[in-house]
């Protein structure tokens, strides 16, 4: 299925993901020059332009997310802000009763330590 079908905060980091990987890629190819059919470092060029275009987007509309893996992706990419975030859930599962390991299991099963 694809991403833009089911615009979910999950999908949304998928789309993320996927868009940096795509636009690493894109980064290296843009530099090549070729020997004929010059448009296309123009259109490898204007693909670079809309991935940074949609990483923008997708990062802004994951912004206010509360998905504890999108907040651990954006913590992880150096979004302080995050944090709070973390720890306000946190707090809000163990207020609900919630199971706390099975939440954050996927996360912590990492070897990530939160600093508080």
């Amino acid at each position: 299925m694809a991403v833009d079908q089911k615009p979910t905060d999950l999908n949304k980091l998928t789309e993320l993901k996927q868009t940096k990987a795509y636009l690493r890629c894109m980064e290296l190819v843009a530099g090549i020059e070729p020997t004929t059919l010059k448009a296309r470092k123009t259109k490898r060029t204007e693909a670079v332009y809309h991935a940074y275009d949609a990483i923008d987007r997708l990062e802004k509309e994951l912004k206010a997310s509360y998905q504890p893996p999108v907040i651990y992706y954006r913590w992880s990419q150096g979004d302080n802000s995050a944090l709070p975030q973390f720890l306000k859930l946190e707090a809000h599962a163990t207020s609900k009763h919630l199971s706390y390991s099975s939440a954050w299991r996927p996360i912590i099963s990492r070897g990530t330590r939160l600093k508080r």
